[in-house]
C-alpha cells in the first residue's frame, strides 16, 4: 500500500513537471524577456 502510493506520488510529481515546464514554456515564447 505504501509503496503504491509512493509510486502515485513520484508519477504525479512528474507530470506537474511536465506540465509546469510546458507552461513555462509556452509563457516564454509568448513573452520573451530579451
Amino acid at each position: 500500500m505504501e509503496d503504491n502510493l509512493k509510486n502515485v506520488d513520484m508519477r504525479t510529481v512528474r507530470d506537474l513537471q511536465l506540465l509546469v515546464a510546458g507552461f513555462v514554456s509556452r509563457y516564454l515564447v509568448l513573452n520573451p524577456v530579451a
